[in-house]
């Protein structure tokens, strides 16, 4: 099904199922936008385990702009962010751009995501993240006026 979004950007939805690294088989419905970067709702139940694990051990709250990363590179690439991950937070680490201080695991994550799929691509990827963030609280939002 082909849908129009507030922003004019068309988008295809589909349901897959998918292995879970617990190896159960889930139903997912995903959507693909034009650039290729598919997403996935953010509800914890349907964020592979993988991404789940990443984010409390890096202390990460937004699950789904790490599921999103995920999804662009895959587990091999995903797992091996996280060991040089680890490896730099075991070094000096990796200061904020403004240089007071040093980024926190996630951001240490996400700065060599960026690296690994360009700019440009992790650009999108954040692109994504906010449409989604925006789509919730507006869920959320009339949620609560409906109550």
């Amino acid at each position: 099904m082909v849908v129009n979004s507030p922003e004019a950007e068309v988008t295809k939805r589909k349901t897959e199922t998918i292995d879970t690294p617990s190896k159960k088989a889930k139903t997912v419905e995903t959507k693909e936008s034009e650039n290729g970067v598919g997403t996935e709702s953010p509800d914890t139940d349907e964020i592979c385990e993988e991404v789940i694990k990443l984010c409390e051990e890096l202390q990460e709250e937004n699950k789904h702009l790490f599921s999103l990363v995920y999804k662009k590179i895959g587990s091999e690439e995903f797992q091996k962010l996280l060991e040089k991950t680890k490896e730099v937070e075991k070094g000096e680490g990796i200061k904020t751009a403004d240089g007071s201080r040093k980024k926190t695991p996630g951001g240490v994550f996400l700065h060599l995501a960026r690296d690994k799929v360009g700019k440009s691509e992790f650009s999108k990827i954040c692109n994504l993240n906010q449409k989604e963030k925006k789509r919730l609280k507006k869920l959320k939002k009339e949620k609560v006026q409906e109550d």
